[in-house]
This record gives structure tokens, sequence and C-alpha cells, in this order.
């Protein structure tokens, strides 16, 4: 009890001897109550002031915070000073480190010149090819490993970064420098490069197409000059190494452009149309690529379509391939039918691809069958197109509304152009029509003359091979691939006779007549042969002409059967060049 008492009375005498503080009437009244003293000789205060009305909300907590700043520096509580004074120096040394960043973020600006790219753009693809030709980078320590570098940057890879695996016949790797900090000289100036890749969880990363993957580059100096020529010999670099390909891009699962590698440009004079309708498409992309001051001046959208339309297989593919590569064009295909397309994936594939490009949207007649048809019956949007896909509309938008991009070929290719709604063919949106029909008479003596035309052959009677083929096919057999290597038939001796000989003076003239006998077998049978299925017959005998001529009757027979089954299905047809 005595010791409770001791502390109450303890308490007492602090709380009496801490000053209080008063504001009336303007002024600050400081006073503290002396314990010793009789209560009626203690000093008397000023009553408290009422509290400060709404309106004054800012003064009053300004005054408030005012009153109880000067209360804690003039009380003796010690901690409250050390924590006022911690306050103060944590608060300086946050503005010294604000200031400190600050002057070296200004210093290296003023000393270093740097650029950053992102690997979604394009920039990335050839600054890695350009920098996975240099010994210095080349030679890094860390590395990472790939097998399929023509995917990662589009285009061929030189021998020179392949390396053999240890088998025979084992794919060949690549090595580049792994993540992280590398140094590179180029034109005797030395610089930092950086690859850094994107933070988090990769699938999510991935999913939400963020940035992957960063490539900094770095360099002493206040002039942009020698980093500018680094990306200029860079991008030179990559445009070499694409001059002789052409570049194929497809949609990813995320709705981005990824390229899928590239292939060498296949001629123009490769592909075996009638005679100036593929010069004639040539000429028409080639005049529009260079009016755009013309279009300008008369205020008509820079915009041409095409629509290439005939049975399958009859070559509107690889008419488009030959003009990409005739125009040094990459290929952008998007496929409609694709249930992941919707409209806003479609405006911006569309947006996104490249300034000059040819857009490609292959068998449109299988995304969109009589859309406004469809959309009067009922349907739930054109083409059958429900919720989150893409409608009939979205792709006429897309094509030449207003927010359409400009200055780039679109071609449209379909198997029957009478199940084309015709407002996506008005003029506008398709421009010029071809139809690629089925081979003629001049076709097949051409493609069967280009196809041995680099090694002419001696003309001589068919093969044993080649009639036992030919007669195995026509009792229904299948007709295999009589490719025996580079030999050729066998002599009665039973020495191997080549069936490929150097090119003479009248080894020419005999496969040219050699080809003329091959297209009057085909014509004269009265069958519509497609160019595909005549490629494909001349595949199967690439070393033996006159074992193709030999075997045009199994040729026939497919024509015919490919044909029966259409007719059976309706009139339909799978899908094709």
């Amino acid at each position: 009890m005595a010791l409770r008492s001791t502390l109450l009375r303890a308490s007492k005498t602090v709380a009496l001897a801490t000053p209080a503080c008063y504001l009336a009437g303007g002024r600050h009244f400081w006073a503290r109550a002396d314990a010793s003293a009789p209560l009626h000789t203690r000093p008397q205060l000023p009553p408290p002031p009422a509290p400060a009305a709404a309106g004054a909300g800012g003064d009053a907590e300004g005054g408030a915070f005012a009153a109880l700043l000067e209360r804690l520096l003039a009380t003796n509580n010690q901690f409250a000073q050390g924590g006022l004074q911690l306050m103060a120096v944590g608060a300086a040394l946050a503005a010294a480190r604000a200031v400190l960043l600050a002057g070296l973020e200004l210093c290296r600006r003023r000393v270093l010149v740097s650029a950053e790219i992102d690997s979604r753009d394009d920039a990335y693809r050839w600054v890695m090819f350009w920098l996975a030709q240099q010994e210095g980078f080349r030679e890094a320590r860390c590395v990472s490993v790939h097998t399929a570098l023509g995917t990662t940057f589009g285009t061929s890879v030189p021998p020179s970064l392949q390396q053999q695996g240890g088998d025979e016949g084992a794919p060949k790797v690549t090595y580049l420098p792994a993540p992280g900090w590398h140094l590179l000289r180029h034109q005797g100036r030395l610089f930092a490069v950086a690859r850094r890749r994107a933070g988090g969880n990769p699938q999510l990363a991935a999913n939400a197409r963020l940035l992957m993957e960063t490539l900094s580059i770095v360099t002493l100096g206040a002039s942009r000059a020698p980093l500018e020529a680094l990306l200029a010999e860079a991008a030179a670099a990559y445009r070499c190494s694409q001059r002789a390909r052409t570049g194929v891009w497809s949609v990813d699962q995320d709705g981005y452009w990824a390229q899928v590698g590239s292939r060498p440009v296949r001629p123009l004079s490769s592909i075996v149309l009638p005679p100036g309708q593929a010069e004639a498409i040539l000429a028409d992309c080639q005049e529009f690529l260079e009016a755009e001051d013309w279009y300008a001046r008369r205020g008509i959208p820079w915009r041409r379509g095409y629509l290439l339309y005939g049975p399958p297989g009859s070559g509107k593919t690889s008419l488009v391939t030959g003009l990409a590569g005739a125009l040094s064009l990459d290929i952008y295909v998007i496929t409609l039918s694709s249930p992941a397309m919707s409209d806003e994936i479609l405006r911006g594939l569309l947006n996104q691809a490249a300034p000059r490009a040819l857009l490609l949207l292959e068998d449109v007649d299988a995304a969109f069958t009589h859309g406004r048809a469809a959309a009067a019956a009922g349907g739930g949007g054109a083409g059958g197109g429900g919720g989150g896909r893409l409608t009939f509309s979205g792709l006429l938008n897309a094509l030449d509304g207003v927010a359409a991009q400009e200055g780039r070929l679109l071609f449209m290719t379909t198997n029957h152009l009478d199940r084309l709604d015709p407002a996506l063919i008005r003029p506008g949106r398709v421009d010029v029509r071809c139809k690629i029909d089925t081979a003629t008479p001049r076709q097949v003596e051409d493609l069967f003359f280009a196809f041995y035309a680099d090694r002419p052959a001696t003309m001589a009677a068919p093969t044993a091979a080649a009639a036992a083929a030919a007669a195995a096919a026509a009792a229904g057999g299948a007709l295999e691939s009589f490719d025996d290597g580079g030999g050729g038939a066998e002599a009665a001796g039973g020495e191997r006779q080549p069936l490929l000989a150097k090119p003479g003076g009248g080894d020419a003239r005999a496969l040219r007549a050699l080809a003329a006998e091959f297209a009057a077998a085909v014509a004269g049978a009265g069958a519509d042969v497609s160019m595909a299925a005549l490629q494909g017959h001349l595949m199967r005998f690439k070393r033996d002409p006159p074992g193709a001529l030999a075997a045009a009757g199994a040729l026939l027979a497919e024509a015919r059967a490919a044909a029966e089954a259409r007719a059976a299905k309706g009139g339909g047809g799978g899908g094709g060049e």
C-alpha cells in the first residue's frame, strides 16, 4: 500500500509539473503548476480556446500543428526531441540522395550515349543478327544456345555462326551471349552491350505479351554518331541477308505478329501461268507502290486490293510468293477462320504490320459465306461469328474503314468466287480480280520444260521402270517415286546408264518435243489438271522425263478421281492454292 501511494503521488507531481500551452486572444500562454504551492496560489490559466469552425479547416490544422511543434520543442522530453532530430536527419539524407542521383543521371547523360531496343521491335532482330557475327560478341564465356536461329532472326544464318554437333547429321547449334553485360569494340570505340530479360512469371509475361527482353548499347561520348553508325551497319547487314529471302509472318496465339521464318526468293519466272498474267499483276503492284503522291492529290485512299480465285492447287499462293520476292516485301498471313480471331485482333494486326508489306488473306470463302444473308437470318453475325469472334462488318471496317492503314498490298484468295459477299469484293476493297484456272496445254508444256531444263535429258524410249509404273498406276496401284538416287536405267548387260546427260546441241530441242508430247497427252484426255497435281507428278520422276511421259495416264486418272470427289461433295473443295 505504501508503494502504491508513492507511485500515485509521483504521477500527480509529473502531471502538474508538465507545462501547458493555450492559445487565447492570438497569443500563446505557457504555464506550469507548482505541486508544492497551495491550490489558491497556483496561476490561473485562461480557458482553452473553443474548437475551430469547420470553415477554417486549413488555418486551424496549421495552428494546431504549430502549437504541437512548439510544445515539443519547449518540453524537456528527450524522446520527443530525439525523434525530431532523427526525422530531420532522415529528411536531409533523403534530399541528399535525390540530389546525388539527379547529379549522377545528369553526368551519365552528359558523358554516355545509350540506346535501348525492345525485343518486340524489328530492330532487335537485325541488331542481334549483326552482333552474332562480331568476334568479340561471339567469344563470350556465358552463352545461350540456339538450334533454330533462323526462326529467331527470321533470316538465313551464315555458316560461320553455326557449329555441327558431335554426331553426323546432328542439328547445328549457334552460341550467343547470355543475358548480362558484354563488351564490344567497333571502329576503335568500346561499347557495352547488355541483354536483360523481364522478371516475374515467364508464363504470365508470355500470355500478357509483356516486355520479354531488352537490348541496351552504351558508349562514352557526347555525340550519337558512333551509335548511329553501329545501328546503320547492323541494319545494312540484316537487309543484305534478307535481299535473297522473303520473310513470312503469322499470327501467334496471343494475337500478335510473329515471324515464322523466311524462304529464298522465288523467281516469278518459276511460276508458270498463262503468258503475261503474272507480269501484268507485278506491273500493277509496282505502279501502286510508287503512286502515293498521286493518290494523295486526288484524295483517294492509298490502298490496293487483289482477289485471286480459281480451283484448288492452281497456283494462287505461289503467285503471291513470287510477287513478294519480286517486290522485296514480307508476307503477312492472316487466317480469318481462326477461332482466336476477332474484330479487335484483326484491326490491331493490320495496324501493326510493316508500312510496306504484302497482306495475304487465304481462303476467305471459308471464313464468310454470304455474310449479309447470314446476318439477316439472325445468325449472330456475318459468317456465324458470335461474341468475341470476327464479324463480317468488322472485316469490312478493318479493310477500308477510318482506321484502315494505307500503303500496303492486300491479296485475298478463294476457291469459290460465288460464295463471297458482294460487299467484300466491291471496288475499293478489291480493285483487281485475277482468275487462276487449271493448267492449259501451254502451261503443261512450259512446266515440263522448266522442270527439266537445268539438266536436259537424253531423249530415249521410256525406261522399263517407268513403263511398269504406268501400268501399275493404270491398274489402280500406288504410284511410287522412281528417283534412283541419280543413277539411271540399267542396260541389258546390267550397267547403269545415266538418264541425265550433259547439255548438248539437240538436248533442248528434244526436251521441248517431249514436253509438247506430254502436254498433248494431258490435254487430249479432257481432264482438268491443276498445276499442283502436275508438279507432284513431275516430282515423282524428277530424273526421268520419259518416265513422266509414260505415266501420264496415272496423272489423268488421279485428276478424274479428284473431280468426281469434289462433285460428290456438291462442288466443295478443300483449301489450297
